[in-house]
């Protein structure tokens, strides 16, 4: 970690615990603010050289989104049934590039995007609900979607566009998180966020976004799904570290 990375944490946690006592509406706001915000790839040169070239084969294009432009890119004949490939917070469309051989041999057309506030999306601030509309958006932009694979919080905002009327034949969730809560209070560990701090965080983005947490996680979303799916997961893999939220 860069010495301004850990220095620009160690100055918000501080701001966290000063502005829980004295000002609790601005602390609120700004650690919701920062929990939506996703890390960018500020350093180009962080990325594998391959992620250039993932891409060369691919047709490429915009999807409109609410009023923000998501980058979307399409492998194999536009006429066949289509795979849509779905990455996490905080990563980028290249990151399922290793599925798409496979699935171009199998006679599938591959559709992958950035998610928004990601790679080369629009936006600065993003949610759960956000990947699952996204999702939809991209899924009805190009048509003939029957599967889905999705990644992490990719996976529940498929699970939660599935629920909410996206019509698929099959779908791969892998690594879906289970407890968002409980995210939330590791990342609330890291920044040295106090639990009502916390509390009032989730409850402006519940707020935000029309829906309750625990409306949000795979166990509630898994028996309302009427599309088959496997779900893929490690019981042994830990959350991922909260630190690359900045």
């Amino acid at each position: 970690m860069h010495l301004s990375h850990e220095l620009h944490r160690i100055s918000t946690n501080v701001r966290f615990l000063t502005g829980s006592l004295l000002l609790p509406e601005y602390a609120a706001a700004l650690a919701e603010r920062l929990f939506l915000t996703p890390p960018r790839m500020s350093d180009p040169s962080r990325l594998p050289v391959s992620t250039f070239f993932d891409f060369v084969d691919a047709h490429a294009g915009f999807v409109e989104y609410r009023g923000r432009s998501l980058a979307a890119w399409r492998w194999g004949p536009a006429d066949a049934p289509a795979v849509l490939l779905a990455h996490g917070w905080g990563g980028y469309a290249a990151q399922m590039r290793g599925f798409v051989p496979q699935l171009l041999a199998n006679g599938y057309r591959v559709i992958a995007y950035d998610q928004p506030a990601h790679g080369l999306s629009e936006g600065r601030l993003t949610g759960l609900p956000d990947f699952a509309g996204a999702l939809a958006a991209v899924a009805a932009s190009y048509g003939g979607v029957r599967h889905v694979i999705a990644h992490s919080l990719g996976a529940v905002g498929a699970a939660l566009a599935i629920t909410r009327g996206l019509q698929l034949q099959s779908a791969v969730l892998v690594s879906p998180p289970s407890d968002l809560v409980g995210y939330s209070r590791q990342f609330a560990r890291w920044t040295w966020m106090p639990e009502r701090l916390r509390r009032r965080m989730q409850a402006a983005i519940e707020e935000r976004y029309g829906l309750r947490w625990f409306e949000l996680e795979i166990p509630r979303l898994a028996p309302r799904l009427r599309t088959p799916a496997l779900v893929i997961h490690d019981s042994t893999a830990a959350l991922p570290h909260p630190a690359p939220l900045y």
